[in-house]
């Protein structure tokens, strides 16, 4: 598939959703069990919904969850206004051989955001730290350390008021980490010149200093002016999957310093990608799962995927989705409960 095709396919599924309603059943060619439904037990008590063209229906939406994109599904009942949303974050690897590559076949995490602590260390012994001022979401912090209440991708601004009074900003992911496509890389000065490295030779590259592209060999020099420059290397796959990251380095003659990320504390779980969280409105009140510890032990079972081609173009129309679950829901004051068990039914996500 080609990249232009690819990149369209990607932009459609993260931002062409319709929020309207979707008359099902589908096509019944399309699908062994088209009627969708979700049942099971809320706070003990029976909980169906079998979605239908007049009272309940299923629609779909895209999510931003800090800056991480997420596919949603939601089944909403007119007569009660119940409402429950599932938001599935988009995998790490979202294209195959095939084209798409949404979620797998397996037990399934559900995200729960706690207070994390993001540490910047400034390389070659350099006490940078004690000038620098971070800002991110509006918050202010002094010297080299963040605190976050929710795990996202944060566009971080950082001033280093012993050099000048400048803000530079990059982008940083706090729980998520592209393991798989791997776009760190390692810097070095040798002779005047900045040497750049990748630490994956499966993928190709393009690394830009300051926003404009300067290699596209996994390995390669360049020379920079003194000065605080910007380094983001984007890395690709056969199948058009890419990742990037960025830092910032300091360069006077010679490489100074260079940010690096890690956590304050090392029990942070990260790569958080293709996990769920479920939200339900209810008697007027919004639930959701992305704050109870009590769902690190739960898990979300995805029992059966089944891809639908629209008949016409033939291209994937709906994802849809067998699943089982257990999930703790509360108000974001935790203030009232609900309990959602013995779960069971289907989900669709439209793509197109």
């Amino acid at each position: 598939m080609k990249k232009t095709n690819l990149t369209l396919l990607f932009i459609a599924i993260l931002f062409t959703f319709s929020c309207k309603k979707i008359e099902p059943p589908i096509d019944p060619s399309q699908a062994n069990d088209p009627i969708y439904l979700l049942e099971g037990l809320m706070n003990g008590d029976s909980l169906n919904l079998y979605v239908n063209d007049t009272t309940v229906f299923i629609s779909d939406a895209p999510y931003n969850m800090n800056g991480v994109e997420a596919y949603s599904s939601t089944i909403s009942d007119l007569e009660t206004g119940f409402e429950i949303k599932l938001i599935v974050l988009t995998p790490e690897l979202l294209l195959s051989n095939l084209g798409i590559q949404t979620i797998e076949n397996v037990n399934t995490n559900f995200i729960v955001h706690q207070p994390i602590c993001k540490s910047f260390d400034f390389s070659n012994g350099s006490n940078q730290e004690n000038y620098t001022k971070i800002t991110v979401n509006g918050n202010s912090f002094n010297g080299n350390e963040i605190e976050l209440n929710e795990y996202g991708k944060y566009d971080v601004g950082f001033n280093f008021n012993n050099i000048n009074s400048e803000i530079y900003t990059i982008p940083v992911e706090v729980g998520f980490k592209d393991e798989i496509l791997n776009p760190y890389f390692n810097l070095e000065s040798l002779n005047n010149k900045l040497i750049f490295k990748s630490k994956n030779s499966n993928t190709s590259s393009q690394w830009l200093i300051d926003g404009s592209l300067t290699s596209t060999n996994l390995t390669d020099s360049a020379s920079v002016s003194n000065g605080i420059h910007t380094i983001t290397h984007q890395v690709t796959d056969t199948d058009e999957n890419t990742a990037s990251y960025s830092t910032l380095i300091y360069y006077h003659e010679d490489l100074i310093w260079e940010i690096t990320p890690s956590y304050c504390s090392e029990d942070v779980i990260e790569n958080n990608y293709s996990n769920i969280l479920i939200e339900v409105n209810h008697q007027g009140e919004k639930y959701t799962s992305a704050y109870n510890t009590e769902n690190l032990s739960n898990q979300f079972k995805i029992l059966n995927i089944e891809y639908i081609l629209d008949a016409t173009t033939q291209t994937i129309s709906f994802v849809k989705l067998n699943v089982v679950f257990n999930v703790q829901l509360k108000t974001l004051n935790n203030s009232k409960i609900l309990n959602l068990t013995n779960m069971k039914g289907t989900f669709h996500i439209k793509i197109n």
